[in-house]
């Protein structure tokens, strides 16, 4: 996937999101994401923290920078299926190239402020530099 309208679009499509009921526009989307995710947060069990790793993947796909500290905190298993869209979903960032996967976190809060979320043209919905790299 190359940007986050597709990145949004598989995540919508899968099982769990059209058995929840949730077949609707990108708006209610988002908001039945933040929904669960609270719910996930405020109530822990076994289950929580998987929940909480791909309801934040589906937020961070609508630009929600923060997402990633959830995806990150609450990372599977390496073998859990719950991991095969991790590397997708940080292309969404503009990633140095020989950054390491533990890295992300603390690049992530150094260039925040110089990230912003494009949505010029759908094919660049992802987060993009805007003044010094």
């Amino acid at each position: 996937m190359r940007n986050g309208k597709e990145y949004r679009q598989a995540i919508h499509s899968e099982l769990v999101f059209q058995h929840l009921g949730c077949s609707c526009d990108d708006r209610r989307f988002y908001e039945h994401l933040e929904a669960l995710c609270g719910q996930a947060k405020a109530e822990p069990n076994p289950s929580s923290s998987v929940a909480i790793f791909l309801l934040s993947i589906g937020l961070f796909a609508f630009g929600k920078l923060d997402a990633v500290e959830d995806i990150l905190n609450n990372l599977p298993d390496s073998r859990h299926p719950a991991r095969r869209g991790l590397g997708g979903c940080f292309r969404l960032l503009p990633l140095p190239y020989a950054l390491k996967f533990g890295e992300i976190r603390t690049w992530v809060k150094r260039k925040e402020k110089y990230l912003e979320w494009d949505i010029a043209f759908s094919t660049n919905m992802r987060y993009s530099y805007i003044g010094r790299k």
